[in-house]
């Protein structure tokens, strides 16, 4: 009579940095299934290569984080998930220059917001804003842009109808250079 003892248990080395394929010889040849296709994300690795790893037990329970390394059942499944490269980057462009840059990497638009800068001329690209709830963005994705207002409008002390000594002082106070 032979007892199963159960799945043999692997020790999955660091994958992160690796490429996808590198990764899924690695995993396939301890008898682990990769899942299909490969989860993207845009990141600031290189274009292919392993971002996060996670494990799901092929008898049930939560999946886990193996991306530095675990130890895992044959049978188990693994989900790579890989960097196809940095976002764009949009800073200077206009609004609809920016649409096509990011639609070209499979990214649409879903809407703006404008915040004053100083360096930037209004109705210019700042950046894409930050994925809600936070994490990378993927390919498929809306973003929203940051668009530039231009330089914040300074409220200029109304002096009409002041000595000119008076002026100078009003103005100076509320941050003014004044000549005369």
């Amino acid at each position: 009579v032979l007892v199963s003892q159960g799945p043999q248990p692997r020790d999955v080395q660091a994958l992160a940095g690796t490429s996808s394929a590198d990764a899924r010889g690695i995993l396939e040849g301890i008898n682990l299934t990769v899942t299909e296709p490969d989860q993207e994300f845009f990141d600031d690795a290189a274009e292919g290569s392993v971002i996060g790893v996670t494990v799901a037990p092929r008898a049930g329970g939560e999946a886990f984080d193996c991306t530095q390394g675990c130890t895992a059942l044959e049978g188990d499944s693994a989900t790579l998930s890989v960097s196809v490269g940095p976002l764009p980057d949009v800073f200077g462009e206009t609004v609809e220059s920016a649409t096509a840059i990011l639609a070209d990497e499979n990214l649409s638009v879903s809407g703006t917001f404008e915040e004053f800068r100083d360096d930037l001329e209004a109705g210019l690209v700042v950046y894409v804003a930050e994925r809600e709830g936070g994490g990378s963005w993927r390919p498929g994705d809306s973003v929203t842009l940051a668009v530039s207002a231009g330089p914040e409008p300074i409220e200029v002390p109304d002096v009409t109808g002041v000595s000119v000594a008076a002026a100078v002082e009003i103005l100076e106070e509320a941050g003014f250079e004044a000549t005369t």
